[in-house]
């Protein structure tokens, strides 16, 4: 068995299921996380504050900013069906900064965070692919939902979450 050195108690210890718990004190977040969690969970909460502000009248976006058949019942209803995930995505990864910040365990709630992210990228992509929709802009916001998490997980599996993926 790896032994692992913890860098707030400076203690070394032999990885169980127990020990796994403190290892979330292990490591700092990581720069790279902290600004995609913070780029992304603010984007997603501007983004739904704008659609709410349109939906009760008190904004106007122009048109060419909205996606294709924005004004269909169906596709609204579609829209707004992500809200959850998005709203979910951006708590879980602003509760992880917080976290972080307070050297506490931000591994769950980024994992959690990032993997939502994900998959509202890619729940949207689906659709638009379904569609045969192709809008660059809305293409490429959910592409790099799709893209950060899953590249920095795949990067720093075994350093940041190994804990979390063996509990």
């Amino acid at each position: 068995m790896r032994e692992l050195q913890f860098a707030r108690v400076g203690a070394t210890v032999t990885p169980t299921l127990a020990s796994a718990a403190l290892c979330y004190y292990a490591s700092p977040m990581p720069r790279a996380l902290r600004i995609l969690l913070m780029v992304t969970d603010l984007g997603f909460v501007a983004y739904w504050a704008i659609s709410g502000g349109m939906a009760f009248g008190l904004l106007s976006v122009p048109p060419e900013w909205l996606f294709r058949d924005y004004h269909d019942p169906q596709i609204v209803a579609w829209n707004w069906s992500f809200m959850p995930i998005d709203l979910l995505a951006s708590t879980t990864g602003i509760l992880a900064l917080w976290a972080a910040r307070h050297a506490r365990d931000w591994q769950p709630l980024a994992l959690v965070s990032m993997t939502l992210t994900f998959c509202a990228g890619l729940l949207a992509l689906s659709f638009w692919a379904f569609q045969c929709s192709f809008d660059p802009a809305w293409w490429l916001s959910n592409l790099f939902l799709v893209a950060w998490p899953a590249a920095l997980f795949v990067s720093s599996r075994g350093r940041y979450f190994a804990a979390v993926a063996s509990v």
